[in-house]
């Protein structure tokens, strides 16, 4: 069975360091949704990823989007969030 830490844009990730920024603990709101009520919030990278990858596909750069995200967590600027 593959359990959900080891999953990265829906494959199978061997990067550890990869997993360990996607799957961070953080919370994350979509950029393109603008609609009324509460924002819905994502408690990863990877499921912010799956959303925009799947509700925003027509949307201009949203790999490179997620990659600056990644980078920001892997340079320390973003952080997990520790309960």
């Amino acid at each position: 069975m593959i359990s959900n830490s080891n999953l990265i844009n829906g494959y199978l990730c061997k990067d550890k360091e990869k997993n360990r920024i996607y799957l961070s603990h953080q919370n994350f709101n979509c950029p393109y949704c603008v609609k009324p009520g509460p924002k819905k919030i994502y408690s990863n990278l990877w499921r912010l990823g799956m959303h925009l990858k799947t509700q925003h596909q027509t949307e201009p750069r949203i790999n490179e989007i997620i990659e600056n995200i990644a980078d920001l967590i892997k340079r320390g600027i973003l952080r997990e969030i520790k309960n």
